[in-house]
């Protein structure tokens, strides 16, 4: 008897252990992120998404990287700078959006080739950050997520604009997100505090919910898109990118999704595009304060869709 309430116990203690809340700080020897700016750190921290729970780029360090898929159940605190490779070999390239039909992004092509806005045939790089198919995720912190936007927009600019088009630097998909989220009950994109740290560099506790600024720079395309997802908060950014350059990098874009609450910063330069519909039919232009909404979508057969979306602090 002693003997099988000791294996009970063990096992209940693995089972413990298998379900704990792991906290993970990318620059652990675990993972061994450099976080200098210059090294390469994509590797390091799709480790860490592929084993936490909670996965931290703390502050003070610089983490250059490719893009990155999160999974359910998963917080994402960036308090540090997470930079975007700017090569787009770094990026599969992936299916369009569902109800777009091809790529959207005709600035990036050459002049000829869009029809009613669309780029037939084309597809779209993957974004920086990714969530497809998951439930209750989270990107927070008080740190930067700079998009690294500058190349994508010259050469969508040489590529498409006369006098002197250049052929050569057009895409051969559209660019990417910043942050995108496909099919996604509970997410979560906001702003916190940075969280207690330990000795080695743990999150001794979460700080979810804490009021800081988490800021996101210079998207090559929409800075925060979900579609047809639902359980959606997004609060506590600041959003910046030039309206003088190539276009298309707008703030908030919600597509086809419900029960969205959005409370964002009053210093955002870029309101004129902060928060849109992308394939509404029904409405044009960008939202300050709609209640409820009806989206009439591009794709043929799908007529509308309700949406309930609340926005606060303009």
């Amino acid at each position: 008897m002693a003997a099988a309430g000791l294996a009970g116990a063990v096992v209940a203690m693995s089972v413990a252990a298998a379900t704990e809340w792991q906290v993970c700080d990318v620059t652990s020897a675990r993972f061994g992120a450099v976080g200098d700016g210059v090294s390469i750190d994509t590797a390091s921290i799709r480790a860490a998404l592929t084993t936490c729970n909670e996965i931290v780029l703390p502050a003070g360090r610089v983490f250059a990287s490719g893009p990155l898929n999160l999974s359910s159940n998963q917080i994402f605190r960036v308090d540090g700078t997470l930079i975007a490779s700017d090569d787009p070999n770094d990026y599969p390239v992936v299916l369009p959006v569902i109800g777009y039909g091809w790529s959207h992004d005709q600035n990036c092509f050459p002049v000829d080739a869009t029809r009613n806005k669309v780029v037939e045939g084309a597809l779209r790089y993957a974004p920086i950050i990714g969530v497809y198919n998951a439930r209750n995720v989270s990107i927070t912190g008080s740190g930067l997520i700079d998009g690294n936007g500058n190349s994508w927009w010259d050469n969508c600019t040489r590529c498409h604009y006369p006098p002197n088009n250049d052929s050569s630097l057009c895409l051969i998909a559209s660019r990417p997100k910043l942050i995108e989220a496909q099919f996604v009950d509970g997410l979560k994109v906001f702003g916190s505090s940075p969280g207690l740290r330990t000795s080695n560099g743990a999150s001794t506790t979460s700080t979810l919910g804490s009021r800081g600024v988490l800021t996101l720079k210079d998207s090559p395309f929409w800075t925060v898109t979900p579609s047809y997802s639902q359980n959606i908060h997004v609060s506590d950014l600041r959003i910046l990118a030039p309206m003088d350059r190539i276009g298309n990098t707008d703030g908030v874009n919600i597509d086809s999704c419900r029960n969205v609450s959005q409370k964002l910063p009053n210093d955002i330069p870029q309101k004129k595009h902060l928060i849109e519909l992308p394939t509404q039919s029904i409405y044009s232009g960008p939202i300050e304060v709609l209640p409820y909404t009806v989206l009439g979508l591009l794709a043929p057969d799908i007529v509308a869709l309700s949406l309930k979306i609340t926005v606060t602090g303009w």
